[in-house]
């Protein structure tokens, strides 16, 4: 019963070592192509979502840095926390482009497989 829910979910499936009891599944290039790409996908957003936090981070310690600009150096302080947001903001764009397009990659591998 199982086998067949799994044919009809998921494809052909063959005997193994001709015991109709012992079924294993065909194996579809497609499917693993694509299902290596989405987790591509998965850790390039992953990187991007702590890259957006860590430049939120900067961002909130260049606020707490504007409520001493009396203190020495505070001004080059605050820059360089701004230069490490523009830095982590400009890396999470690039990681999110690179998840879009394997996750495009993905979905074009079994758009035609079945």
């Amino acid at each position: 019963m199982a086998a067949e829910v799994w044919k009809a979910q998921f494809g052909r499936l063959v005997e193994e070592d001709g015991d109709p009891r012992r079924w294993r599944a065909v194996n579809y290039l497609a499917e693993q192509s694509a299902a290596i790409k989405l987790s591509y996908a998965e850790s390039d957003a992953q990187k991007a979502y702590a890259l957006v936090d860590g430049c939120r981070g900067h961002l909130d310690a260049a606020l707490l840095l504007l409520d001493h600009v009396g203190l020495p150096d505070v001004h080059g302080m605050i820059n360089s926390e701004r230069l490490a947001a523009v830095a982590d903001l400009e890396a999470a764009i690039v990681a999110v482009q690179r998840s879009t397009e394997m996750a495009t990659a993905a979905r074009q591998d079994v758009s035609g497989a079945s």
